[in-house]
């Protein structure tokens, strides 16, 4: 791990275009306090409405199954071509 990766950086979330986090209720690399710090973040810098969490039973990181990545996926499309926001 370089010097880079280990730096704490504040977050902004000036999200910018529909993003959707994709999440494993059982990931112990990216647990999951982070996302609703990304929402907090996210809620104060105004552009909570461009953004979906969704958290999938999945073990370990990234364990997500191709139905979830499919859905996922599709339902990011939906959203930023159709303005069809999922749901979480």
């Amino acid at each position: 791990m370089d010097g880079l990766s280990r730096k704490t950086h504040a977050l902004c979330a000036r999200i910018i275009d529909a993003l959707a986090m994709l999440s494993g209720n059982f990931d112990p690399v990216v647990p999951g306090f982070n996302q609703a710090s990304y929402a907090a973040a996210a809620s104060a810098a105004g552009t909570s409405d461009l953004l979906v969490q969704r958290f999938v039973n999945a073990n370990g990181h990234c364990g997500f199954t191709p139905q979830d990545l499919g859905t996922a996926f599709g339902d990011l499309v939906l959203w930023a071509q159709f303005g069809i926001k999922p749901t979480p």
